[in-house]
């Protein structure tokens, strides 16, 4: 079961730590309303980071594995059935509430559900890509919206064994270049905090829990794939992220 969890709490203005521009405060044209969230609009600092260095890393839900009911902290909860690979939205539980075994287990349940959108996975080109990807909503739809997803080990299930057995053999080179020099136009507040990298990763990888298998490639910053041919490597990466057919 994949899960989405929902955490709703009221934030004023003056208890968020953002930023706003000059020119984002600026008055509405006439005719138009005054944006709601105008204090949670992007604000791009100068500040740069150094490189990210490897850590050694453990996952809670390792932990969660050895608790007698692994899925105790939905108790409680209620949960909307949305899709049978994405998973359900879940209702009742406040995550800043959780003891350190409902957070182990948030964390299996998390692990229970890789997925990647339709057009990225945030920041492949790490060395150490993140686990979990979060997001805050500020207004919502009762139900849909126009966020999509898919889940890359529901669509690594639907290739043929053999082809699948091909993908294990193969790594693809992801890059956060491209992105970085888009900043360095001007555009997305022109700002580049942490010089960009490159990395191998395997296209398919096994999550060292729950040992599903998901592809591990995306149209933003897979760029090709080590040991083919420029032409072969292109023709195989539009062939495996086609992922919402």
């Amino acid at each position: 079961m994949s899960t989405t969890i929902q955490l709703t709490e009221t934030i004023s203005a003056a208890s968020v730590p953002f930023h706003v521009d000059p020119d984002e405060s600026k008055e509405p044209q006439e005719g138009h309303e005054p944006y709601r969230y105008a204090h949670l609009l992007p604000h791009f600092s100068p500040d740069h980071h150094p490189p990210l260095t490897p850590f050694e890393h453990v996952d809670p839900g390792h932990r969660a594995l050895s608790h007698p009911r692994p899925r105790s902290f939905l108790n409680n909860a209620t949960v909307v059935e949305l899709t049978p690979n994405l998973g359900n939205e879940v209702h009742g539980v406040n995550l800043a509430e959780l003891n350190d075994d409902a957070r182990d287990q948030l964390a299996l349940e998390y692990e229970d559900s890789i997925t990647t959108t339709v057009w990225h996975s945030d920041v492949s080109y790490e060395l150490q890509p993140p686990g979990l990807t979060t997001f805050f909503l500020l207004s919502q739809p009762t139900t849909g919206g126009d966020t999509l997803f898919t889940s890359q080990v529901s669509n690594l299930k639907k290739l043929s064994p053999q082809f699948v057995a091909f993908l294990r053999t193969l790594k693809a080179a992801h890059s956060g270049v491209e992105q970085a020099n888009f900043s360095r136009t001007g555009r997305r507040g022109g700002v580049v905090r942490r010089e960009p990298v490159e990395n191998v990763h395997p296209v398919v990888r096994r999550h060292p829990v729950t040992g599903e298998e998901a592809l591990y490639v995306n149209k933003q910053f897979t760029r090709y794939i080590v040991g083919l041919k420029r032409e072969e490597s292109g023709v195989f990466f539009l062939t495996s992220c086609i992922s919402w057919q």
